[in-house]
């Protein structure tokens, strides 16, 4: 899988941040937990609570897991920060250039594995200390959402 370099401009998502070690990803077949996959089910009861948004749903990715702070937001993109809700968070991206791999919601961790394990190493494209991320960029339908169309877009220089 061959992915399209793009680079993208800056953008910032408020949403409700993730804290914790266990990050399998949801719907994955023979995992018992899914902790991201629970603080989304809560971002999407909440949703209605961010103002001005203005782009698609976002899984960022901004740190190593660990249990002391944030690492991962579940959010919208936003035209401007403001009114954050209690419990969320708003982060801003810099304009980045990255490597976009389609995928859907029950390949993401294989996508995941793909490009840290496979691609990465052969493509001689290095790594950026920025973000990575889940782009959702069509509204999850009836059905198995396991079939759920993403792109993981993953920093290079």
């Amino acid at each position: 899988m061959e992915p399209r370099i793009v680079t993208k401009p800056a953008f910032t998502v408020v949403g409700l941040p993730f804290t914790g070690f266990i990050s399998n990803a949801p719907y994955e077949e023979g995992k018992s937990n899914n902790e991201i996959g629970l603080v989304w089910d809560e971002f999407n009861r909440r949703a209605g609570e961010i103002q001005n948004i203005c782009g698609p749903a976002y899984g960022l990715c901004f740190g190593m897991p660990n249990d002391r702070e944030p690492w991962y937001i579940a959010g919208f993109e936003v035209s401007r920060a403001e009114n954050i809700p209690a419990g969320m968070m708003s982060m801003s991206v810099p304009a980045q250039k990255y490597a976009i791999f389609p995928c859907t919601l029950g390949a993401l961790g294989a996508t995941y594995r793909y490009i840290t394990e496979e691609w990465q190493p052969q493509s001689g494209a290095e790594h950026a200390d920025a973000p990575d991320f889940e782009l959702y960029d069509e509204e999850p339908g009836p059905g198995d959402p396991r079939e759920m169309k993403l792109s993981v877009y993953w920093p290079i220089k």
